[in-house]
C-alpha cells in the first residue's frame, strides 16, 4: 500500500509529521509532498494521484486542495483541515462541503489522524461496506442508489462495526458510535450558520461528508474498497460530460 500525503506548506508540518509517523507505525509506504492548489497549480496537475491507494490531502483557510484533489483521482481523499482562521471551521466547511458525486472524506479540525488510522484499516483488509442508520432519509437513499449503480454489496444496522467501511447517518441528536473506518453523514433540513457550527463541534472523531451528502458518502467508501477503479473512472467520464452537455446548451442554445 502506497499513500500521497499533500499538504499547501511546509507550515503545515504539526499536522502531517504526526500522520506519516502514524503511516511508519503501520508500515505503510508513503510520499510527502507540499504543494499549494492556487500557487503550483501545473504541479499538483501533473500528479499520478491513481497510482495511489489513498491520498491525505491537507490546507487551512480556503483549503481547496483536497477537493481539487478529488476532482483529478479516483482513490480515496481524506481531507485534513487546517487550523489557520475560525478555529478551522472555513477549512472544514470548505473541505468537507464538497458538491455531489466528488467526494472528500474530511478529519475534524485537529483529528489528523483519523486518515492514518484509516489507511491502516485499509491496509488490513475491509469486509464492506455498512449503512448504520435509525431511519431512512434521503441522504440514505441517494447512498444505497450509488452503491446498486456500482453493485456493490452492502449490509445495514444501526451500529457501525469493526473491519467495514460504516456510513453512518446521524442527526443532531444522535450519540457518534465510530467503528473501524466510520464516515459521518449530517441528515439536517436545517442550514444556517449556527447549523454549521453545531457539526463542527461534532467533529472530533471519525470521518465526514456535508450534509445529506449520501451519495459522497456512498462514493468514498467505494473508493476505500480499493477494487472499483475503473468503474468509477468511466462514472466519473458520464459526469464530466453531463457537465459539457448543460455548457454546449447555455453556449449555442
Amino acid at each position: 500500500m502506497k499513500v500521497l500525503v499533500i499538504f499547501g506548506s511546509a507550515s503545515d508540518s504539526i499536522v502531517y509529521n504526526p500522520i506519516i509517523q502514524e503511516l511508519e507505525a503501520n508500515g505503510i509506504s508513503y510520499e510527502l509532498r507540499a504543494l499549494s492548489a492556487h500557487r503550483t497549480p501545473k504541479e499538483v496537475d501533473e500528479l499520478p494521484f491513481d497510482s495511489y491507494n489513498a491520498i491525505i490531502a491537507g490546507a487551512g483557510l480556503a483549503a481547496h486542495l483536497p477537493g481539487v484533489v478529488a476532482a483529478r483521482s479516483v482513490s480515496p481523499v481524506f481531507g485534513v483541515p487546517c487550523n489557520g482562521a475560525y478555529d478551522g471551521l472555513d477549512s472544514f466547511l470548505s473541505i468537507a462541503q464538497m458538491p455531489p458525486n466528488v467526494p472528500v472524506l474530511s478529519t475534524g479540525v485537529g483529528a489528523h489522524l483519523e486518515s492514518s488510522k484509516a489507511c491502516a484499516a485499509m491496509q488490513k483488509g475491509l469486509k464492506g461496506i455498512k449503512l448504520c442508520y435509525s431511519k431512512k432519509s434521503k441522504a440514505v437513499e441517494k447512498a444505497v442508489e450509488i452503491l446498486q449503480h456500482f453493485k456493490v454489496h452492502y449490509e445495514e444496522d444501526v451500529n457501525p462495526e469493526a473491519g467495514f467501511v460504516n456510513i453512518s447517518f446521524v442527526d443532531e441528536y444522535a450519540e457518534l458510535k465510530p467503528q473501524g473506518i466510520t464516515i459521518f453523514c449530517p441528515i439536517s433540513e436545517k442550514t444556517s450558520a449556527e447549523d454549521a457550527l453545531e457539526w463542527f463541534s461534532k467533529a472530533k472523531i471519525g470521518l465526514w461528508v456535508g450534509q445529506n451528502r449520501g451519495e459522497n458518502a456512498a462514493l468514498g467508501a467505494i473508493q476505500l474498497l480499493g477494487k472499483y477503479k475503473d468503474a468509477l473512472k468511466k462514472y466519473k467520464e458520464e459526469m464530466r460530460l453531463k457537465v459539457l452537455e448543460t455548457d454546449q446548451k447555455l453556449q449555442y442554445g
